[in-house]
């Protein structure tokens, strides 16, 4: 008989509260509050010290993790009670062991109750659900990269107020590869490090499998690469009907909810031996940002037609149909050297009246996704035409403000250096914003340059998924904690930290913040100010100080955005905004959120993507009880003073045809949400007009200035901007106009 791994129950010994977040009164999280007085703490006193702060408890708590299971291996649960006698039929309901961390995958133990020795024997599943397809075993706990016990009952036999959750990892001899996920010229792209002793790889789509009965009961896995490299891009290309060339099929989510959720994972191979999979990189983190199509429902919406008699209407955008059903509006590059007359009835016939024959075909490519299409025009045979067309051109965006560069994430290696002595912290320097313990332990020792965290401490870091979302949250929060390269971890509780500066160096740089954040603040913060007033005088100073650098942002571009020049670290951090007065949009959102924090001003930096692949970053703001997003990056436009605080407090349902959130840069960003509309920039400033009044103002403001820039409706299309325009000339007699529309923004100007 196999021995059994005994599973102790030591809730006394360990501290195992998993928290959720510290609140204020405006439900915003928020750390230490303002730097009190400093002093010297142990990793082990920060530890306890977290603890005992006010956060939200979870509706669990974890136990101590213990690693190297035999994959065949049974796990024993003391217990001072018979289930039987105490009416337990299904022994599942006393423990259960899980492949994820919701809980809604049951791995199917065998649970049984051994009376000789006292104990509940949680045994491996008869048939493992998650294997790759050659590795099915019975009695077999499978290729999970980690396990969840999760325990109902106390060992009296009691219904425990919070489940207790203990993590266990398999032993294998082949470790797992641990994968990133990029989107590369329209493309899943992944990567990994090489694992030793692997000749081979391969990339699984894991579905949860649901009925109306059970819920998700077991995981589907389907090969779809396999590779000797350590990289891989996943191009898959197909047609729909004839018409439209549609990527990424393979990880279009379904509309049938419950059968949309897949994540996908890896192992390593080397002949028969097969490791765990690896992380998983869920749908979330994929299917928002995976191009699926050009959607053909567009050609009303905003500033996206595609096919016109008149040239003048087509757009410059169009909706992509992404990977998660969503619709996002990306910029295209028009080919007008590449034009050409055809036969309206074998391209775009639906769009046209029987009686046109030919128009003029305009191919185009949607910018950094590799998808193509063309646009027609009816009406080309006229001696304009060819200016008309230029000016399509001219209206093309030729300028974009995004670059930000995630950490890189791997697995621990023999080459990490243990360090020697115990880590010396100081805390009470800066403000530390955190949703729970474990983000607040993490952050206050990034804040002092620790290069190795001794997570072990707190045993929800056991859960390598919560301790990495709680790591990013530290990280983006933080903006004191400057550049970080790499992290590296362990399940046995270690993390290794590669900074873009030396610890002298970032202490020496966080001075110099810290006394430009509180200068900056005392300048143009007062007393008296409404948030709304600290949050517009904060922005427009960071509008009229900086700069873009666009230098970074071509680097960055270059390697995909995967990593860049170390020469450019201060502009993708605070540093770089507000000491160097130049940096990319990492540098104005981080800026912002330090000086936000000073003015007491609830904000947040948020993480994600514009035009749905551009890596980007900007903020929300905690504004009349809703979190609104504003960018700062591109409220600035560089003095053209064409779309000027384009991007301040503008609603979920706008910003959301713009920009994609990550999932990294909050544990708890679903609380993060906005819909008003009544604080927008133009709004308040009394710049906003509806439609059929708009056109009287901006002849107004032509007449007094010779430029004028207002607002209208957020979906302004073209057509309705032309008509707009026409009404202008009507009523102010200009024939000489230059100008341009952007989410609802006109301008204009005598030319």
């Amino acid at each position: 008989m196999k021995k059994a791994l005994s599973l102790i129950l030591a809730l006394l010994m360990s501290v195992s509260v998993l928290a959720g977040c510290k609140k204020d009164n405006n439900n915003t999280p928020v750390g230490d509050g303002k730097p009190a007085n400093t002093k010297k703490i142990t990793a082990d006193e920060l530890a306890v010290n977290v603890r005992g702060y006010d956060y939200e408890e979870s509706d669990f708590v974890f136990d101590k993790p213990f690693h190297d299971v035999v994959k065949t291996q049974p796990i024993e649960w003391k217990i001072d009670f018979n289930p039987e006698e105490k009416g337990f039929d299904d022994l599942n309901e006393l423990v259960n062991v899980y492949y994820d961390s919701d809980f809604t995958v049951p791995v199917r133990a065998q649970v049984s109750y051994d009376a000789s020795i006292g104990a509940l024997v949680i045994a491996p599943p008869y048939i493992s659900s998650f294997s790759p397809f050659d590795n099915m075993r019975h009695n077999d706990w499978g290729h999970g990269n980690q396990y969840f016990a999760v325990r109902y009952y106390s060992i009296e036999g009691e219904l425990l107020d919070k489940p207790v959750v203990t993590v266990f990892t398999i032993k294998n001899d082949l470790e797992a590869p641990y994968v990133s996920f990029n989107v590369k010229d329209g493309f899943a792209s992944y990567s990994w490090e090489p694992v030793a002793g692997a000749d081979s790889y391969e990339l699984y789509l894991v579905n949860k499998r649901f009925s109306d009965v059970y819920g998700y009961y077991s995981y589907f896995e389907m090969r779809f690469a396999e590779t000797t490299e350590t990289s891989i891009v996943h191009e898959d290309i197909s047609e729909s009907f004839g018409t439209y060339i549609i990527h990424n099929l393979f990880f279009r989510l379904s509309e049938d909810e419950d059968d949309a959720e897949y994540f996908v994972a890896a192992v390593a191979k080397n002949g028969d031996t097969t490791s765990q999979f690896g992380n998983s990189i869920y749908d979330r983190d994929i299917a928002p940002i995976l191009p699926f199509a050009v959607s053909p429902n567009g050609d009303d919406d905003n500033d996206t037609t595609m096919h016109s008699n008149d040239i003048n209407q087509l757009g410059v955008f169009r909706w992509i149909d992404m990977c998660d059903r969503s619709l996002i509006k990306m910029p295209i590059t028009y080919h007008i050297d590449q034009v050409e007359v055809v036969d309206l009835h074998s391209v775009a016939s639906s769009q046209f009246s029987p009686g046109e024959r030919f128009g003029m075909y305009i191919p185009y490519t949607v910018y950094n996704i590799g998808m193509s299409g063309f646009s027609i025009v009816g009406d080309y045979d006229y001696p304009e035409f060819e200016d008309d067309l230029q000016r399509l051109k001219d209206r093309e965006i030729d300028e974009y403000k995004a670059g930000s560069v995630a950490p890189k994430v791997e697995r621990f290696t023999k080459d990490d250096v243990m360090p020697d002595g115990e880590v010396s912290l100081t805390i009470g320097e800066f403000q530390v914003n955190a949703s729970n313990a474990l983000v607040e332990y993490l952050a206050v020792h990034m804040l002092n340059g620790a290069e190795y965290v001794d997570v072990s401490m707190l045993n929800e870091a056991s859960d390598i998924d919560y301790l990495l979302a709680a790591w990013q949250e530290a990280y983006y929060q933080n903006p004191m904690i400057m550049m970080v390269n790499s992290i590296n971890w362990s399940y046995a509780g270690d993390l290794f930290i590669t900074y873009g500066q030396s610890r002298e160096e970032q202490a020496r740089k966080q001075a110099e913040l810290q006394a430009e954040v509180r200068r900056v603040v005392s300048t143009v913060i007062t007393d008296d100010m409404t948030d709304l007033e600290k949050q517009l005088a904060l922005n427009n100073y960071l509008i009229d100080t900086a700069e873009y650098d666009f230098a970074c942002l071509e680097a960055a571009a270059r390697n995909n955005y995967e990593f860049f020049d170390s020469s450019f670290n201060d502009s993708f951090t605070a540093y770089g905004v507000l000491i160097n007065k130049i940096g990319v949009c990492a540098s104005y959102a981080a800026a912002f959120k330090l000086l936000a924090d000073e003015a007491g001003l609830p904000a947040i930096v948020v993480n994600g993507y514009m035009y749905g692949t551009l890596p980007h970053a900007w903020n929300r703001v905690l504004i009349g009880n809703e979190w609104l997003t504003m960018d700062s990056t591109n409220n600035d436009d560089g003095g053209a003073d064409m779309f000027y605080n384009i991007y301040f407090n503008l609603p979920d349902s706008v910003v959301g045809t713009i920009f994609v959130e990550g999932t990294e840069y909050s544990m708890s960003r679903d609380a993060y949400r906005g819909n008003s509309y009544q604080y927008e920039y133009y709004r308040i400033e009394g710049l906003f007009f509806d439609e059929s009044a708009i056109a009287a103002e901006l002849v107004r403001g032509l007449n007094e200035d010779g430029f004028v820039r207002l607002r209208t409706s957020y979906d302004l299309s073209e057509e309705r901007f032309r008509a707009i325009i026409n009404e202008v000339v009507r009523l102010g007699g200009f024939y000489n106009l230059e100008g341009g529309t952007f989410l609802g923004v006109i301008y204009l100007e005598v030319a």
